[in-house]
């Protein structure tokens, strides 16, 4: 019995393809389903936030604090697993999107403004910097920079660059401690309403 057909490469990618999305988006809706604690709200907000970004780090959390100065705010946020991410804005954005306390938010961050290094004790980095640390999942090298993958508590991931030649030096391979980096002002807050 059958007829003989052998599947391309490119038919063998677009299967991983299909996979790999199907796998990141039933991740997407576990954690909207967990930030939220609840099925239909998660659903509701998910159709209320009509829009796709180039952002690869998109976590859903809880504003936890909100530090006013001058001109601009950082705004803390618990994300799934407990992490937290520090996100810089001006007053006008606090006061524009009804930032505070217990809100939901998304937060949002590309993954060039991510530099990824190996893990190291806690204080060694820059303070300033947003850190969040896990096992490296998956490398995807290229010619220029190397994309690195993260996972995190939660089963959540957090996405990064790195060039391809400091990977090695660094000892930063699958399967090891790595920690992600940026800036409170590359975190780009999102409410949905």
């Amino acid at each position: 019995g059958g007829g003989g057909a052998r599947l391309t490469d490119e038919g063998r990618r677009l299967i991983v393809a299909y996979r790999t999305l199907s796998a990141e988006y039933r991740h997407f809706l576990e954690s909207v389903n967990a930030a939220l604690g609840d099925r239909e709200a998660g659903v509701a907000m998910l159709q209320r936030l009509a829009l796709r970004t180039s952002a690869r780090n998109q976590f859903i959390g809880q504003i936890v604090s909100v530090t006013a100065r001058p001109v601009d705010a950082e705004v803390e946020i618990a994300i799934q697993g407990g992490a937290r991410v520090r996100a810089g804005v001006t007053n006008e954005s606090v006061d524009c999107l009804g930032l505070k306390p217990g809100r939901h938010v998304w937060a949002l961050i590309k993954a060039v403004a991510v530099r990824i290094e190996p893990e190291t004790p806690s204080g060694i980095s820059d303070p300033n910097l947003n850190r969040l640390c896990g096992q490296v999942q998956r490398i995807t090298r290229s010619d220029g920079p190397a994309e690195v993958v993260i996972a995190l508590e939660a089963g959540i991931t957090v996405r990064g660059l790195i060039h391809a030649e400091r990977l090695e030096p660094l000892g930063i391979r699958e399967q090891t401690s790595a920690c992600a980096l940026f800036e409170p002002a590359s975190v780009i807050i999102g409410v949905s309403d």
